[in-house]
């Protein structure tokens, strides 16, 4: 049986996925980036550790409270900089505001982030909010660096089977020719019945 990529018990959800390297290249003018499609890799994880994922998705401050903490102590910062140097530093009440500003946005977003993902998991039937936070348990788990370029996954479902090109590229932030190449591999090699191909080659595309 496989083993939870968590907490490395017997685990019964498994997922197949598709590896993406996106490697960042900054340039003179602008950030470029070059993406490769890797092999397919078998992911799983145990009901419980799924289960608990699922239940601080839901109650949404319990799975953001470490961020919500991290901006506000930034917006603490920039307030104490502001009530200290304020009319008295201008470098110093600029970075002041700078921290306030950053700080009120990332409490904002990542409450909105929070909420969104409540409501979306409270919409699903069935068990599909339980494995979708399962994948949500994959993603945190699973190697996020290969060298240099950060690794991504796309998981081969009904519903990314059911995908066009146009929005597995916007779902994964892909490069259109890779989006392409990845539409082609989930359906031509990504099945759940199938193993992974040893020759498997990837795909690289500069943008």
């Amino acid at each position: 049986m496989e083993k939870c990529i968590a907490c490395g018990k017997d685990a019964k959800i498994t997922f197949r996925a598709l590896e993406v390297q996106t490697l960042h290249v900054r340039d003179l003018d602008r950030e470029k980036r070059v993406q490769a499609l890797g092999d397919f890799h078998d992911f799983a994880v145990c009901r419980e550790c799924a289960q608990t994922k699922l239940d601080r998705e839901l109650s949404v401050f319990r799975e953001i409270l470490g961020s919500l903490i991290r901006f506000g102590l930034v917006l603490a910062a920039g307030i104490v900089l502001l009530a200290v140097f304020f009319m008295r530093d201008r470098v110093f009440t600029m970075l002041g505001l700078a921290a306030v500003v950053c700080g009120l946005i990332g409490v904002i977003s990542k409450t909105a982030e929070g909420r969104e993902r409540s409501r979306q998991l409270k919409a699903m039937k069935g068990d599909k909010a339980l494995l979708s936070a399962a994948w949500d348990v994959v993603k945190l788990h699973a190697p996020k660096k290969y060298q240099d370029s950060d690794l991504t996954y796309i998981p081969v479902t009904p519903d990314t089977r059911r995908m066009k090109n146009g929005d597995i590229m916007i779902e994964y932030k892909l490069l259109p020719e890779i989006a392409i190449k990845a539409y082609e591999m989930i359906h031509q090699k990504g099945s759940d019945n199938q193993k992974r191909s040893d020759d498997q080659k990837g795909s690289e595309k500069e943008a």
